[in-house]
Parts: C-alpha cells; structure tokens; sequence
C-alpha cells in the first residue's frame, strides 16, 4: 500500500521530534528479520529507554537535516532502522550490537551524536563502551571497599576527636579561676588603705606602760 502524501508528512513530522529528542541515534541494517525476531528487538531497546523506527532513508534524511545532521548515503544503506536513545547515549549501539551477535540479519551501519556523524568504526567503538548501569555497578564496586576503611579510619578520627573534647572539658574549671584571679588588684588595695588601722593597737601598748602616781605629801610635823 502506498504513502500518501499526508501521511509521509506525519511520518517525517515524527521523526524530527525523535531526533531532537534523542541522545543518540544508531542506524541499523535489517537483513530481513521475522516479526519474532523484530519484536524482540524492539522490546530489548523499550527496556533501555530506546527504540527503532523504520521508514524510508529519504524521510530519515530529512528529518536529520532538519535538526543539523547532513547524513551520508554511505551510513544508510539496505533496508535501514533508525535507532533513538533517549537516557543512555551507548544503549542503542550496544542492544543493536548484542543482538547482532545472536542474529546476523542485523547490522551496525553508523549513527549521529552531540552533532556529530559516526561511521561504522566509530558506532562500532561506541556499542562496545560499557552501558550506563554497567558504569553504576562498576562505580558502587568501586566505592563497596574504600567506604568500608574509610569507616575504620573515620571512627579512629572521632574517637580521637571525642577524647580532646574530654580533655577540653576536664581543663574548663581551671578558666573561671583565672578570671577570679584578675581582679586581685583591687583587693590589695584595701589592705593598703588599712595599714593605719592596722597600726592602732600600738597607742595602747604605749599606755600600758603606767605613770606612778605623785607621792604623797609628808605629814607636817606636830
């Protein structure tokens, strides 16, 4: 059944969105895979957050060139599906490329990225990086040992750190009596000021020394 007009409108409407959409995109080669074989291509690429569109190269070189990619006829060749990621930039080259390895009617032909055309070596190197949740294993690996000494050494740190706090705490009294010892100044004064006072008891001493009465006067003689 042939396209009409309106609907190569529709299709070609569509393939621009997904192109602006995706992270990446991967043109793959369909050697004449069954509808079984097909269907579960597609449904390894829904799992990643990609999937494939098969449409005339024509319109899939339109819709390129509408969002700034000038795609060469040597990437597009045989019946082609265009392969759109949209989380991992490797998802779609690598579903492609793991696929092809259980069914040769697949083949990896190029694909764009970060506006940028990539022939076959290129889409090749991509599909063999590690996928984004191979990356986050590898990185929580990674991270499982380190954390585990670095608990060790961090529980040493605030042992440390609690028992200088301690010994903080036991030298604190020590402070308010320091401050108390400031204001000895004004405290000698008043000794000082008292030295007269002091000084009084010694009149008494003087007049303890008694002066003899006069004598008295001799009877005159009868």
């Amino acid at each position: 059944m042939a396209v009409t007009k309106e609907q190569k409108k529709e299709i070609l409407a569509g393939l621009i969105e997904q192109f602006k959409k995706a992270k990446s995109v991967t043109f793959a080669e369909n050697k004449g895979l069954t509808v079984g074989e097909l269907a579960e291509l597609r449904g390894g690429l829904r799992a990643k957050n990609a999937e494939m569109k098969v449409a005339k190269k024509t319109l899939v070189k339109l819709a390129a060139k509408e969002v700034g990619y000038d795609v060469p006829d040597e990437v597009l060749v045989g019946a082609v599906g265009t392969v759109f990621s949209y989380d991992d930039v490797v998802a779609g080259a690598k579903s492609v490329n793991d696929f092809a390895k259980k069914h040769p009617k697949v083949g990896l032909l190029g694909g764009l990225m970060d506006g940028k055309i990539l022939l076959l070596a290129e889409i090749k190197t991509l599909a063999s990086l590690p996928s984004k949740e191979e990356l986050i294993a590898k990185l929580l690996y990674m991270l499982k040992y380190p954390i585990t000494g670095f608990h060790g050494v961090l529980k040493g740190t605030m042992a440390g750190f609690v028992r200088v706090l301690d010994g903080i705490a036991k030298k604190a009294p020590a402070a308010p009596a320091e401050v108390a010892a400031s204001p000895a100044p004004a405290v000698s004064e008043t000794p000082a000021q008292a030295e007269p006072a002091a000084a009084a008891p010694a009149a008494p001493a003087e007049s303890a020394v008694e002066t003899p009465p006069p004598a008295a006067p001799a009877p005159a003689a009868a």
